[in-house]
């Protein structure tokens, strides 16, 4: 699935974005969704799956609210690719929640 494939390279970048910042709760969430992702079988599990992912996008504290930052400074390259990063994975990961379950197979 285009979609599925698209949201792993995104969560991919993702981490080795945060790998490089000491933002390691971030990091550790989403090494975990990566990883969880090699378990799903069924259109119901991407869609569960994908609903963590956007989980994470609500709220004070949330995922929207990251800063990457260097002692005291906020780092303008490093930042404008999370925003790249975070606005894709939103997208791609909405497609996969919107794809219609499939009829089971006979």
């Amino acid at each position: 699935m285009k979609q599925l494939e698209s949201v792993k390279n995104i969560l991919k970048e993702l981490v080795t974005l945060l790998d490089r910042d000491c933002s390691k709760d971030w990091l550790n969430y989403f090494t975990k969704v990566l990883n969880d992702s090699d378990s799903l079988s069924n259109d119901s599990d991407i869609k569960a799956w994908a609903r963590l992912i956007t989980s994470v996008y609500r709220g004070m504290g949330s995922f929207n609210d990251l800063v990457l930052v260097e002692g005291w400074t906020a780092l303008k390259t490093e930042n404008d690719k999370l925003e790249e990063l975070r606005t894709s994975l939103l997208n791609e990961t909405m497609k996969l929640i919107e794809i219609p379950d499939q009829a089971p197979r006979k």
